[in-house]
């Protein structure tokens, strides 16, 4: 089913961003919520609660409004920071969060 981003105020773009944040939460472990909720945050969204933001990821889930190719992009994007980051500074403290707005309408996304 196609949900209008009209009807609930979340863009394509929002739904990729919402997913990095997700996934970079350690989703089911304790304080998932305010990670996720800081890290959304820090991509410059207006604040919403952690159990707000993890409504929408059910919804993006459910309702299948990013696809599985897109959610696996995310998940390789996450990976590759990650790896980049440990190898680039194995000894410093990283910032926790992401580079403002991680998938843009501008990038190429999909086949």
């Amino acid at each position: 089913a196609v949900v209008s981003t009209q009807s609930t105020g979340w863009s394509h773009e929002d739904n990729m961003n919402l997913m990095y944040c997700y996934y970079q939460s350690k989703p089911g472990t304790a304080g998932c919520w305010e990670r996720i909720r800081r890290l959304w945050s820090n991509l410059g969204y207006p604040d919403k609660t952690g159990g707000q933001l993890v409504t929408q990821v059910r919804s993006i889930r459910k309702s299948e409004l990013l696809s599985d190719i897109e959610l696996m992009e995310i998940q390789s994007t996450i990976a590759a920071i990650t790896t980049a980051a440990g190898a680039a500074n194995a000894h410093a403290s990283q910032p926790t969060g992401a580079p403002p707005r991680v998938f843009n309408t501008t990038m190429a996304i999909g086949p």
